[in-house]
């Protein structure tokens, strides 16, 4: 596959010490930001739902066309998931299948360009194909709101983070911004990015599973579940929290405001991609170009352009392109942002040294 050169941000010429990382690597812990109090849940109208797109047709006539249409592309993420050591049941109304499907969608180091093309196609019509459960639940929700007249807190925050971006969300382009200058790696909102790079560097590996930090109990030790965790967005979270970023509490851990760590239970933007999102649109606002983006910054990948967003990686080596480090599956500067832009994936950067904290 093509690999789609990707501008980056110019680093002015600056002298740096490493610094200490901050949090769980030092022991130390970080406190929650004094700004970030609980906020009120506004409400939602049965209008304002909006549904997931889903491939044409009915449920069953489609699941019967892609079983033939992509049969080679489930041989090659079958022969994937074996060489990774993955138990699944290869069943794409599965939910498990659909989550451990992702990883597939990012192996560029593992497939052959032509391949990696049946596997993009086959990842993009299963991210349209799952939204059809997702779709039931929302409808659970709108008929529960035109029942009862209102839902729960908790409700509509979770209803929130099942419903699709809006169309006319502005999302990373791959270029150079026009109105761009020269800054300097060092943030001033306390955000350390070499030591959220360091910390995503140790805990992910290309030859061994590294998959959880074990001070993260809730994904590393519940349930004895050490290497089982569809990961992605809670491994980012550790790296940012490690980089200096402070906890932001919202009305409950379903909010979109919410961006905290519990081993009770973490917030939802912690370790769901689609909801961090939410939480960092607002609070570090989406990057215009790639350019704008450097080392410790952070990207969000929509496969199908359907508006749910899908994996989230963390930058951790640039030269002319942007090179990711990330979990589910483990991977390390192998694959880079170019290989997304050049598999039509809609691409969601945060300059983390605009983020408030």
């Amino acid at each position: 596959m093509e690999v789609v050169e990707v501008t980056i941000k110019k680093i002015s010429a600056v002298v740096f010490q490493t610094t200490v990382a901050f949090g769980l690597l030092t022991g130390g812990v970080q406190a929650a930001n004094p700004n970030a109090g609980k906020v009120l849940t506004s409400e939602i109208r049965t209008e304002s739902i909006v549904f997931l797109p889903v491939p044409e047709g009915d449920m069953k006539t489609v699941k019967v066309n892609a079983l033939r249409k992509y049969e080679k592309a489930i041989g090659l993420v079958k022969q994937y998931f074996e060489d990774q050591n993955v138990s699944v049941q290869m069943e794409i109304d599965d939910p498990e299948f659909q989550q451990l499907l992702k990883s597939a969608g990012t192996a560029f180091d593992y497939f052959s360009a032509e391949d990696m093309k049946e596997v993009v196609n086959f990842v993009s019509f299963m991210d349209l194909y799952e939204n059809y459960a997702q779709n039931d639940v929302i409808l659970k929700y709108k008929n529960k709101l035109v029942k009862e007249g209102k839902l729960s807190n908790e409700e509509k925050e979770t209803l929130r983070g099942l419903m699709p971006i809006a169309k006319d969300v502005p999302s990373t382009v791959n270029g150079t911004n026009p109105n761009a200058f020269e800054v300097s790696p060092l943030a001033t909102n306390g955000y350390d990015r070499f030591a959220a790079r360091d910390y995503a560097r140790q805990w992910a590996s290309n030859s061994v599973i590294l998959r959880n930090n074990a001070v993260f109990g809730y994904y590393s030790t519940k349930n004895n579940c050490f290497a089982c965790w569809n990961d992605c967005t809670n491994f980012v979270s550790q790296a940012l929290y490690n980089g200096g970023m402070k906890f932001y509490y919202g009305s409950n851990y379903q909010s979109a405001s919410s961006w905290s760590y519990s081993d009770i239970v973490p917030s939802y933007t912690w370790g769901g991609a689609h909801n961090f999102y939410l939480h960092w649109k607002g609070r570090a606002g989406v990057a215009a170009y790639t350019s704008d983006l450097q080392t410790g910054d952070v990207v969000n990948a929509d496969f199908a352009g359907d508006g749910a967003i899908d994996h989230t990686a963390i930058i951790t080596y640039q030269d002319t392109n942007l090179w990711l480090t990330q979990h589910t599956d483990d991977k390390k500067e192998v694959t880079n942002v170019g290989h997304w832009y050049s598999s039509g994936y809609s691409v969601y950067g945060y300059e983390m040294d605009k983020a408030s904290n």
